[in-house]
């Protein structure tokens, strides 16, 4: 038998989570009702912001009106889980402790859910603003693009590579949002975005393998050699937001120091940019670097902290740690004087 429920709720996640109590999720939906509820009757900015779930943004941004999100589909064995929506980081970080036998992967959202998306969003502003995670490692944008061409005012719906992932995305969000909400024409907007793009950056640091390995991103015979020789990559994505190494150092420990090294290598001590850090169940971790990037640098605004999303989570498993950042525009003491 099938049944279809329609529930209003403030928490749709518990409500999936009762329903697969008595059976099998086929579909999952859920729209937030008081977002579309401003969009259509309010004052409001002029500029929507949609980002996917693999941006790690902090909750409070989330909740802006005109920041709107197409969550990624998560699949761990046969189940499927609307990312962000009706499963969170620290609920997928419990599945893949409990249920260590079964295939965990993300999938990019159908044309269908960014369609949706658009088409409401084009009816209530003038500019939509898509900031896509890196078209090198996902079909997310490619998706988003096909629903271009079933949607009205397609032309005012402006698609962008962010060419990074989870926090690195979520640091350009945080500027866009702040630049909306200043009032600055779309023109300006455009220009800023694609300046933050190009200016971000991020590390990883990966403390085990075994995700890696599992997850097929790091082949046997390397895979071998290296945990004989007690070797972890330091990742980081190149100018096509492509996972390249940035080096390779022994013991899990020592990562945390050659990210922090390459960061002031880079930055310069004193520098003023902005920072984020997205962990894999590592809050330990994460206060460390916090406290290292308040120790050499100048922050321009907060360096917040997050469970990353699925996506970082399957592919380089617990205990990993990212931290994005903005190189210095040329010329200037830091990246904090863009009008945002």
């Amino acid at each position: 038998a099938r049944t279809k429920v329609h529930v209003h709720t403030d928490d749709p996640g518990a409500v999936f989570r009762i329903a697969e109590q008595h059976g099998t999720l086929r579909h999952q939906k859920a729209d937030d009702m008081h977002k579309q509820y401003t969009a259509a009757h309010s004052p409001h900015a002029e500029t929507a912001l949609v980002i996917d779930s693999s941006c790690d943004l902090p909750a409070e941004y989330l909740e802006k009106s005109f920041v709107h999100m197409v969550p990624v589909k998560v699949i761990f064995g046969k189940d499927s889980y609307i990312d962000k929506v009706a499963l969170s980081p620290e609920q997928y970080y419990e599945l893949l402790r409990t249920r260590r036998g079964e295939t965990a992967t993300t999938s990019q959202p159908a044309p269908g859910d960014f369609e949706k998306v658009f088409s409401f969003l084009t009816g209530h502003y003038r500019n939509i603003v898509y900031l896509g995670l890196s078209e090198a490692l996902s079909g997310t944008i490619a998706s988003a693009r096909s629903a271009l061409e079933r949607i009205p005012r397609s032309e005012d719906v402006h698609l962008f590579d962010t060419r990074m992932a989870t926090v690195g995305s979520g640091l350009i969000a945080r500027r866009v949002i702040e630049a909306v909400e200043a009032g600055i024409p779309f023109e300006k907007l455009s220009a800023l975005i694609e300046d933050l793009v190009a200016r971000s950056r991020l590390l990883i640091a990966i403390p085990s393998l075994d995700a890696l390995l599992r997850s097929g991103r790091l082949g046997k015979t390397k895979g071998f050699v290296a945990k004989l020789l007690n070797l972890r990559p330091l990742l980081t994505l190149d100018a096509r937001g492509r996972v390249v190494k940035a080096a390779m150092i022994r013991g899990a420990d020592a990562g945390r120091e050659k990210l922090i090294a390459l960061l002031r290598r880079e930055l310069g001590d004193g520098a003023e940019t902005d920072f984020a850090i997205g962990h894999v169940d590592a809050d330990e971790t994460a206060r460390w670097f916090k406290e290292r990037i308040h120790r050499y640098f100048s922050p321009a605004r907060e360096v917040y902290c997050t469970n990353a999303s699925p996506a970082l989570a399957t592919h380089t498993g617990f205990g990993t740690a990212a931290v994005a950042y903005f190189v210095p525009s040329r010329g200037t003491a830091g990246s904090g004087e863009e009008a945002s």
